[in-house]
């Protein structure tokens, strides 16, 4: 936390082997405020986080930092480096931030958050209730880093203290790569056509609330979905489609709701989640 200038003054921390990352961590915040250094630390230890240093202090960005879960026996190294999150700048602030949950070959989600301090548990139970899904007796769902496949997070720990907003849905006992719970080969294609960057197009049904369904040319590629009306001899002037676009980031949600067979007629939902209205 010192600048370059206080490097050749560290601090001595001793604790017993047996301790996680995260006592060391709380240890090392508790130290250097005793010690009245500065700048001034935050009061929430779950902002900081240990890495890797060099002899002369400087941090190691090779490396990601050291899981809070571990015991520090696991590590051999003997100088570390105390971190301030990327992650609390959003704590610090009021403004609403997003969190994405991928559903591998089903899309994603995204959901608006108010406050870091909110459980891992509770993002994992808003994505079950959100994608509809019902854990049955036996089974078990997690969530992992984006970029840390294979490691599941321990949903008892906040959100500040997991270093990104981009985490995975799983079952246990499977891989992202497993496609269980896609129905057949043909959802399985058309999910992953959703999510593709190449540009594809479809002609399809827009459903209105008040009035008949419209025919419009549904354009999905991995920047942007467009919305085009179909323009023809029986349009209805009064409430003709205009033409629309929406960011693939603002679309919170890709859900197959109901796919019919014999007729290839597949019903696609999205929720479009309005930046502009937080």
């Amino acid at each position: 936390m010192a600048g370059a200038e206080d490097w050749l003054y560290p601090m001595s921390v001793v604790v017993v082997s047996s301790a996680k990352i995260q006592d060391l961590v709380g240890l090392s915040c508790w130290q250097y405020t005793n010690e009245m250094r500065e700048p001034v630390l935050q009061e929430n230890i779950d902002m900081y986080c240990l890495h890797i240093a060099e002899d002369d202090g400087e941090v190691d960005v090779d490396f990601p930092s050291l899981d809070s879960r571990e015991p520090v026996s696991k590590f051999g190294f003997t100088k570390v480096a105390l971190v301030e999150k990327d992650v609390p700048t959003y704590a610090s602030s009021k403004k609403t931030i997003i969190v994405t949950v991928n559903i591998p070959h089903r899309g994603f989600n995204k959901f608006p958050i108010d406050n870091t301090n909110i459980l891992m548990k509770e993002i994992l139970d808003k994505v079950l209730k959100r994608r509809k899904i019902k854990v049955r007796p036996g089974q078990c769902y997690n969530l992992e880093k984006d970029s840390v496949p294979g490691v599941s997070i321990d949903l008892e720990c906040n959100l500040a203290s997991m270093d990104t907003l981009e985490f995975v849905l799983v079952r246990e006992n499977s891989s992202r790569g497993d496609a269980t719970e896609i129905d057949n080969g043909r959802s399985l294609e058309m999910a992953k056509s959703l999510t593709s960057h190449h540009y594809k197009s479809y002609l399809v049904s827009m459903m209105h609330k008040l009035r008949t369904n419209t025919e419009v040319q549904l354009g999905i590629s991995g920047e942007k979905v467009n919305i085009d009306p179909v323009v023809s001899k029986s349009s209805a002037r009064i409430f003709r489609q205009k033409a629309v676009t929406y960011d693939a980031d603002n679309i919170a949600s890709c859900d197959i709701f109901e796919e019919k067979d014999g007729g290839n007629l597949l019903i696609v939902w999205f929720w479009v989640f309005r930046l502009d209205r937080l």
